[in-house]
Parts: structure tokens; C-alpha cells; sequence
């Protein structure tokens, strides 16, 4: 699928950017003993594995629908995002208990200019990545973009952090680096957490769409006397509704066969996302038929 083929390549120059950043990050701050760009390399490094688990789930999500799976693939791309959040939880841990130790056991990292340089060129790159990211993510409608560019920005604020840090031990004060260690692994563990909970949304069936938005589209259509019981699921890009449609019961019924063809093209019409409408025709007053 085209849409498929477009993220995929989106994901192989983000993993690139990644790379660059996390190598940069990791060589400075293991020269210089800073505690806290080591972290931000450990969470930049989360950036470029998420790339890798997106291409996989990618790749898996584009597949059609087959007999096992009738409803498509796209599922594995939420997946995805679970992933995502785990190796996130898992940095959280490395870089807290780093910076659990660096408390027991008291070093001063070295601070250079290239220190500073190298996290302000990350962070042009980081801002540059993430708004391009979000960007098509919201057009592509990938619910893995857009959560992948929420952890990216995170990055940003991160590698401000680790600015401050290091100016504040220059100045003489070496234990304010695992202070705000600690700090990044506790907001890196909140950054997985959340995308646990964006994603259990569309594994747990969560209702997208407001069904009164729903109704109020469905009748407009000239021959639908009311509407109810709307239900959704899914995630942003890919939408499932299903609703039942009153009609007039003297309605011949390859009229109202035409009539919910009808319902189902306006739907998926106006409504981004949605890619499967299921319409029960009821005679109006009556019941289900």
C-alpha cells in the first residue's frame, strides 16, 4: 500500500538522524564522564530501536487481509507502539540506577565546549525530526508517527536539561548531573507509560467517534427516518463503525440496500480514518428486522 511505503521510508531517514544524534551524544559523554549525556544518549538510542520496530510492524501492517486475519494487519502497527514504550521503561531503568550509583559513588564529569555544541546540534536535529514526524503522521494518520515524534520531543526538553547540567557542574557543582539523571529517567518512564495508554485504546476496542457526530451525518440522507446504536473502534487511521438505520418499513428492499451503500460512502466520505461501515436496516418503529 502506498500509505505503507511512505512510512516506511519516513522511518528509514528518521532511524539515520537517530543514529547520528545517539553516536554523538555517546562518544562526548563517555570522554567527558558526564552522567547525564550518557542518558540522553541511552534515550536517543530508544529512538533509532523504535525506527527498527516500525519498519517491522510496517512492513507486517501493510499485508491485506487473508483468511486468518480478515480485518487486515493493521494492529501489528499498534503493537508497535507497545514495544516502543517497553525499551522505553527499560532506558528509565538503566538510567536510574546509573544515576543511583553515581550517588554512592561521587565523580565529577568533565565539561568542554564540545559538550555544549554537540547538544545544541542535537537539538536543532531532534526539533527539526520531531515536527516533521508529527507532521506526517498526522497526514499519513499513523498512530506510531505521531506517538514515535511525542518521545522524540521529549528528547528536546531532555537535552535542554542536560545543557543546564552541564553548565551548573562547570560552575562547581557535579552532583546536580545524577540529580537530573534521575530526572530524565523519570520523565522518560512517564513518556512510556503514555503511549501504553494511547495504545491499549485500540487494543481494548475503545470507541473512537463521537456517535452523535455519526448521527447527525447519517441523517441528512434523504429516506433515513433515525439512527442509533452506534459503535467504533480501531485507532485514528484505520476506523470500523457499525450502526443501525431506520427507514420507512414500506421501503422495497433493494432500496434500502441502496440506502445503506448510501450511508456507508458518506461516512467514510466525511469522516477521516474510517475504512469499514457495517449498516442494519430496521423498518422505523419496528425494531430490527
Amino acid at each position: 500500500m502506498p500509505r505503507y511505503r511512505e512510512i516506511k521510508w519516513i522511518l528509514i531517514w528518521l532511524m539515520a538522524a537517530n543514529l547520528a544524534v545517539t553516536i554523538a551524544k555517546a562518544i562526548v559523554g563517555y570522554l567527558t564522564g558526564s552522567l547525564g549525556m550518557v542518558a540522553d544518549a541511552f534515550h536517543s538510542l530508544t529512538d533509532s530501536t523504535n525506527n527498527v520496530i516500525g519498519l517491522v510492524a510496517i512492513a507486517m501492517a501493510g499485508r491485506p487481509p487473508d483468511e486468518d486475519h480478515p480485518y487486515g494487519h493493521a494492529k501489528y502497527e499498534t503493537l508497535a507502539t507497545i514495544a516502543v514504550s517497553a525499551l522505553l521503561l527499560f532506558a528509565a531503568y538503566n538510567i536510574i540506577k546509573g544515576a543511583i550509583d553515581r550517588f554512592q559513588h561521587p565523580a565529577s564529569p568533565e565539561v568542554t565546549i564540545i559538550s555544549f555544541a554537540v547538544m545544541f546540534i542535537t537539538i536543532v536535529i531532534n526539533i527539526a525530526v520531531s515536527v516533521y514526524e508529527y507532521r506526517a503522521g498526522r497526514r499519513l494518520n499513523s498512530d506510531f508517527l505521531i506517538a514515535d515524534s511525542m518521545h522524540t520531543r521529549s528528547d528536546i526538553f531532555v537535552s535542554l536539561s542536560v545543557i543546564i547540567t552541564l553548565a551548573v557542574v562547570r560552575l562547581g557543582y557535579p552532583i546536580v548531573d545524577p540529580i537530573i539523571s534521575l530526572v530524565i529517567g523519570v520523565f522518560i518512564a512517564k513518556a512510556g507509560f503514555d503511549i501504553v495508554k494511547r495504545s491499549s485504546s485500540a487494543l481494548t476496542d475503545k470507541a473512537v467517534l463521537d456517535p452523535d457526530g455519526i448521527c447527525n451525518l447519517v441523517l441528512a440522507i434523504p429516506g433515513v427516518k433515525g439512527c442509533h446504536s452506534i459503535r467504533t473502534r480501531g485507532s485514528i487511521d484505520l476506523v470500523y463503525v457499525d450502526l443501525h438505520v431506520e427507514v420507512d418499513p414500506a421501503m422495497p428492499t433493494a432500496d434500502a440496500h441502496e440506502l445503506a451503500t448510501d450511508v456507508e460512502e458518506r461516512v467514510t466520505k466525511h469522516i477521516p480514518g474510517v475504512v469499514d461501515v457495517v449498516v442494519h436496516i430496521e423498518p422505523f418503529g419496528r425494531g430490527t428486522i
